[in-house]
């Protein structure tokens, strides 16, 4: 039997996505053997709190407005939309996109009861008419998301385009590699 500060970390690290039980009290009894992880570790939760979403385009950042739309050098006329902000850094490491995002926050998902009114559709129009779009990539997971945004996006007047179908049928974003994605924004078309 563990005692109760140990038996409590174990439990909240068991409500991390992808942590059971045992993975969480395997990961609480490392810790126990590196007390210099500890530390650090806490001095990272706690920046935590400084981070936000940007105000500009949902992603994650420490500012009011991400490295990303803030860099000049950025094509402001392409716009990738993702359904969340860690797909961002997903297709940045692919070194292929240069423009700017927008994260949805979420998807279309029925089955779990998500809508279209979960998303944050809004500020997207906004966005939109309020700059020199040219181009916007539908980078999103789910078919349900992707279908609703091009018929969404249809009246908008600027040309969409979805992924080439170089990822499989299925698959999400984060579990395809860097080249697969690379070669799925050179071969985007138009749905």
């Amino acid at each position: 039997m563990h005692p109760p500060s140990l038996r409590r970390l174990i439990e909240k690290l068991a409500e991390l996505p992808s942590l059971g039980p045992k993975s969480a009290e395997r990961i609480a009894l490392s810790l126990m053997e590196k007390p210099q992880i500890i530390e650090a570790l806490i001095d990272s939760l706690n920046g935590l709190a400084k981070v936000k979403y940007c105000k500009k385009c949902n992603s994650l950042t420490e500012g009011e407005i991400c490295s990303i739309c803030e860099d000049p050098k950025r094509d402001k006329g392409k716009l990738c939309i993702v359904e969340e902000p860690h797909q961002v850094d997903i297709i940045e490491r692919s070194g292929i996109f240069k423009g700017t995002y927008y994260v949805l926050g979420g998807s279309v998902s029925p089955l779990e009861g998500k809508g279209p009114e979960d998303l944050r559709i809004e500020k997207l129009f906004k966005r939109i008419k309020g700059e020199t779009v040219e181009e916007i990539i539908l980078a999103t997971n789910q078919d349900f998301t992707t279908l609703y945004m091009i018929k969404l996006l249809k009246s908008s007047g600027v040309k969409v385009s979805c992924l080439a179908k170089g990822i499989p049928v299925g698959s999400k974003i984060e579990y395809v590699d860097e080249l697969t994605l690379r070669e799925a924004f050179k071969g985007r078309k138009e749905p």
